[in-house]
């Protein structure tokens, strides 16, 4: 335990060392560093045999542990006990963004300078942020090796940042559920148009570029903007109607 702990340790060192540098950068910037740094682990990975396994990856990884009465022995049991961390993950992050932190980060985001003269430290704010968003991430790969039983240097390649990106781009950024979403509908899309091989890009690219152009904050995104603007006409009809009301009693 207290050698699980020591390596916490350290893994929550390099998550702040890489969040420090990375959020003294801005925009662009940004995101060619922490680009990057994803390639700089995939090489690490890819090259570290004898921590890694390099080309191999690492083969006969234990599965999920016990609790209690409960085993996870088959795929079904291991899928169920992802999903209970999935609906955890996203209940914390629905209490997170309702609280008093969640609208300092809403503020940072909409106006770093505006968030600044408030008194908030956007810095140490961006940073605690940056390391909680590593931890998912952390947490998700725990998740998955142990799921799969092996894990492979391709886990940790660009590609699956970019992945990454799209579910998030088409669900909605931004947004709670958006990323559950659009991953959700891009995996059982990709999965429906299995049966085309190579050509299925042919019909997926256009119909993601259409998304993009259409619903640029995403499904979730667009659908939460058409129904603030109905609840705006609404609230508009209702003030008209009783402005007309007290014109007629005058």
């Amino acid at each position: 335990m207290a050698r699980f702990s020591t390596r916490s340790n350290h893994y929550d060192g390099c998550r702040y060392l890489v969040g420090l540098i990375a959020l003294r950068t801005k925009e662009h910037f940004f995101a060619i560093y922490t680009l990057c740094v994803g390639y700089i682990i995939y090489l690490v990975i890819y090259e570290w045999d004898a921590l890694t396994g390099g080309v191999r990856g690492l083969i006969g990884i234990e599965g999920f542990a016990p609790i209690g009465m409960l085993t996870f022995n088959s795929s079904t049991s291991s899928y169920y006990l992802v999903l209970v961390f999935l609906v955890l993950t996203v209940v914390c992050m629905k209490f997170l963004t309702e609280s008093i932190v969640g609208r300092t980060y809403v503020a940072i985001r909409n106006s770093e300078e505006l968030a600044q003269t408030i008194g908030i430290n956007t810095m140490k704010q961006k940073l605690i942020s940056f390391v909680l968003s590593t931890f998912l991430a952390g947490l998700a790969g725990a998740l998955y090796a142990s799921f799969t039983r092996f894990i492979g240097p391709d886990i940790s390649y660009t590609m699956m940042m970019f992945d990454m990106l799209t579910f998030a781009l088409v669900g909605g950024l931004g947004t709670l559920f958006g990323p559950v979403v659009g991953t959700l509908l891009i995996v059982i899309l990709t999965q429906s148009l299995q049966f085309m091989e190579d050509y299925r890009m042919l019909i997926f690219g256009p119909l993601l570029v259409m998304i993009v152009i259409f619903y640029p904050r995403g499904l979730v995104g667009g659908y939460l903007v058409w129904k603030a603007k109905r609840a705006y006409k609404k609230q508009q009809h209702e003030f008209e109607d009783k402005g007309s009301t007290y014109e007629g009693g005058d």
